[in-house]
């Protein structure tokens, strides 16, 4: 479970659970290994509300649910003492977790922010242009990784849950895909109220491929950035486009080439970041959405 530091004594740091099926058992362990437990129907939905960041929190099921979490207002970083906002994101299930990911950078924000989640105890190393960072995780504890306007390569032994955080402007939060998880197209919708942002899309593919990327029946041709990824994935880079509102479809004209995608905004005093689909290796498509 990922969230953020509330800013004030009043805001809060909040789970919701939502029941898919009759009689399900929903386990809450806390960071301090203490578990409670809840019977949910279809739809029915348990609301978790604490004063400090809930990141750690583990939620598990004896059927599938819908785990939302998020805080109410948070700066990010806590120093940044503008845009408090609401940040929120469904959390992905475990067995869609992986072990390598490409987090990109979304300009114009200023840095990114990353926080990991897993079940075991292990390495976890992240990567940049400037080298390679390595950090023992502990489970249920917060491991957390920030640099500037650059990719990130993030790499585990194991399975891991990798967040990203809109820094400096209204704030966002959003599960990133593992480079498994990759998909060769995207349907996606950007809403009419959102007209007033700068939105964006953020490409990763594999450098060699950028040419074949197809967005709404056309070759791309309006890239405003590209970036190198770091080792050992120097193969990829991240591009950034702006889109319009309205619906779109996002793919590579060879069915064979997967990459990820991002979407994200930027307003006023406001913020949102999602990634536009996540497919499990089973090849079962799954879209999750973030609101900010």
């Amino acid at each position: 479970m990922a969230a953020f530091q509330p800013y004030r004594s009043y805001d809060f740091s909040d789970v919701l659970v939502v029941g898919n099926d009759l009689s399900t058992v929903v386990n809450v362990t806390s960071t301090g290994q203490t578990t409670s437990s809840v019977s949910l129907n279809w739809l029915d939905a348990k609301q978790i509300s604490l004063n400090n960041d809930i990141t750690g929190i583990v939620i598990s099921a004896n059927a599938t649910v819908s785990v939302i979490a998020g805080t109410t207002c948070s700066h990010v970083p806590q120093t940044y003492r503008y845009d408090c906002g609401l940040i929120a994101e469904q959390m992905i299930p475990t067995d869609a977790w992986e072990n390598e990911y490409i987090v990109p950078n979304m300009p114009p924000r200023a840095g990114v922010l990353i926080r990991v989640l897993s079940l075991k105890h292990q390495d976890v190393c992240f990567y940049t242009q400037r080298g390679s960072t390595c950090k023992q995780f502990l489970h249920q504890h917060l491991l957390e990784f920030s640099t500037g306007s650059e990719p990130v390569v993030v790499r585990s032994n194991t399975t891991i849950s990798v967040v990203s955080y809109g820094v400096e402007g209204g704030p966002f939060m959003t599960v990133v895909p593992g480079i498994k998880n990759f998909m060769n197209y995207y349907y996606f919708v950007v809403p009419s109220t959102y007209s007033s942002y700068n939105n964006s899309l953020a490409v990763v593919i594999q450098s060699s491929q950028t040419s074949g990327l197809i967005l709404d029946g056309s070759t791309i041709n309006s890239i405003t950035h590209d970036f190198n990824v770091p080792q050992p994935f120097d193969s990829y880079s991240v591009l950034i486009l702006r889109i319009s509102t309205g619906y779109h479809k996002l793919s590579h004209q060879n069915a064979n080439v997967k990459f990820g995608a991002f979407l994200y905004g930027n307003g006023n005093l406001e913020g949102y970041g999602l990634p536009i689909g996540i497919q499990k290796e089973t090849g079962k498509k799954e879209q999750f959405h973030s609101k900010s």
